[in-house]
């Protein structure tokens, strides 16, 4: 009963904020004009989504060996190399942006930047070491 009620639980959690987020990526979406902004929010969606398909399946069904399988590091690894892609282009569009126009924001940028890089670099280590 506890296990049960505690996977429910962690769907219930996760199921509002992807709903949100994927809901509010469209909505950006309906205002993208450049490219970049498409790209970005197209593999923020897809990212998303197969994170959230993580999710449920290793809720329903937590068999961690399934971790070490070639298509789950495949699945995994495209999903941190889109991250990575989006993280670059977000970088390249906010810097000469109005946006950017307190004089800390470029600097925070650029750690918040490296910071991803690092992580996904560091997770695909992880995923790939023998």
């Amino acid at each position: 009963m506890k296990n049960t009620l505690i996977r429910a639980w962690i769907i219930l959690t996760f199921t509002p904020a992807i709903a949100a987020l994927v809901m509010r990526l469209i909505w950006e979406a309906q205002l993208a004009y450049a490219l970049g902004t498409w790209i970005i929010i197209i593999l923020l969606i897809a990212a998303v989504l197969g994170l959230y398909a993580a999710i449920l399946y290793f809720t329903f069904n937590p068999d961690f060996s399934k971790l070490q399988s070639q298509p789950f590091k495949i699945l995994f690894s495209v999903i941190l190399i889109a991250l990575i892609i989006v993280s670059a282009i977000h970088f390249y569009r906010f810097v000469p942006s109005p946006e950017a126009n307190m004089p800390i924001s470029v600097p925070m940028a650029i750690m918040i930047l490296i910071s991803e890089l690092s992580g996904c670099t560091l997770l695909l280590y992880l995923l790939w070491r023998k």
